[in-house]
Parts: C-alpha cells; structure tokens; sequence
C-alpha cells in the first residue's frame, strides 16, 4: 500500500494543514556499526506537545533533523487521496 507523505503534498493542502494528533511518523535513524534505516511507525499521541500543530507549523527538527517521514490517520488518507 502506498501511504500519503505529508512532504510531497503541496504546502496549501489541507492534510499539511491539518493538527497531527493521530497521524504516524518515523525517521530515518543511525543504528551503529554505521547502518542507517527507517525506524518503525509511530503515532502521534494527542496529549503530546505538537499535537495540535499541523505539518506546516513544525519545526525542522521534526521533519528533517533527522530525516522524518509524516502520514496522516487512514480515515483521513481515504478522505482526501
């Protein structure tokens, strides 16, 4: 299955602008003994600090400090894919 990434939508989409409690992210992680990969999915809690924040309003450190990666609920993907 091929999920949205809030990166390749245009920045005026409403699933950028949209709070990301409930959606899912992973970043790209050092492991040691120089490997490098995708850490697992994980959700964004909605009493967590940047819940309410949409993609837009994130700072770099969330999305490329590490290299993150950002998708949106499935009820939500199915909404507006």
């Amino acid at each position: 299955m091929k999920f949205v990434r809030l990166h390749e939508l245009s920045e005026d989409h409403v699933l950028r602008n949209t709070p990301v409690g409930g959606f899912a992210s992973r970043t790209y992680e050092y492991h040691g003994k120089g490997i490098y990969d995708w850490s697992v999915w994980k959700r964004v809690g909605y009493d967590w600090p940047i819940a309410s924040k949409t993609y837009n309003e994130l700072g770099e450190v969330w999305k490329t400090k590490p290299v993150s990666e950002w998708r949106p609920t499935k009820e939500l993907e199915k909404e507006y894919n």
